[in-house]
């Protein structure tokens, strides 16, 4: 009697058993579902950028003062996603393979690029070899995809541009100079500037840097002066055309 209460009560744990794994599979299999539906929902940012660079140039140059590195680059988005183009480093290598410099805050505007459009990029290091030296300029971007409402385009009219006469031989600036006008219809305080200049063949020589910080009502305006300083003057005297974008970063809560 004893043999068969103790039979009866061992199947009847085993049976419990069994409904309390079949009842921690069946939740298990639920939380799964619900985690899957949860990962389907779209933020609109699950997308990577796809960026291109369409240009870029180096020089190795030796001045009075420095010897330098110098790279310039053109970035176009040419995908579905504005891209934050805050993390841009800029690597330089000697013949040897071993690096002369680094750039990890080259100037870039707009750095908030919105698809279809064009970033431009300046970069310079000093070095302590001989420019003679030096092989490449390696450019990394680790752009992420952002929100929509992070940057602003505004104008640019009645630009032209200057050499600088009084460089030296083998060096000079560049000055883009012009008007930016406020189209927004709020207020705006920092602009970013930014130049590229090309020869008659469309290749780039140079990028060119400005920041404008001036409150600008709406319809407003200011000039500004985009520039790059000591590039070879040899490549400064094929530059046959320049473009310039102004781009304003509004503060959303």
């Amino acid at each position: 009697m004893k043999k068969l209460s103790f039979l009866m009560l061992l199947l009847f744990v085993t049976i419990f058993s069994g409904c309390s794994n079949s009842e921690l599979q069946t939740s298990d299999e639920e939380y799964t579902d619900e985690d899957t539906s949860t990962e389907k929902v779209d933020t609109g940012l699950n997308e990577n950028p796809k960026l291109k660079t369409t240009d870029e140039v180096s020089y190795a140059i030796k001045t009075e003062f420095s010897k330098d590195v110098q790279h310039y680059a053109v970035i176009k988005n040419t995908g579905k996603v504005t891209a934050d183009l805050s993390n841009v480093v800029i690597t330089y290598t000697g013949k040897d393979g071993s690096v002369i410099a680094m750039d990890e805050v080259p100037y870039i505007a707009p750095y908030i690029l919105k698809p279809n459009q064009e970033a431009y990029v300046m970069s310079s290091a000093i070095i302590d070899v001989e420019p003679e030296k030096f092989d490449k300029a390696e450019m990394t971007v680790s752009a992420i995809a952002t929100g929509d409402n992070m940057v602003e385009m505004v104008d640019t009219s009645n630009t032209n541009m200057t050499i600088e006469s009084e460089q030296t031989a083998k060096t000079s600036d560049v000055i883009v100079s012009g008007k930016v006008k406020n189209t927004l219809k709020d207020k705006t305080d920092i602009i970013l500037i930014g130049g590229a200049l090309y020869d008659e063949k469309d290749n780039l020589v140079a990028t060119t840097f400005d920041k404008v910080e001036s409150l600008l009502n709406p319809n407003q305006s200011v000039g500004f002066e985009s520039s790059v300083q000591d590039v070879p003057m040899e490549a400064l005297l094929k530059v046959k055309k320049h473009k310039t974008n102004a781009s304003y970063y509004p503060d959303f809560e």
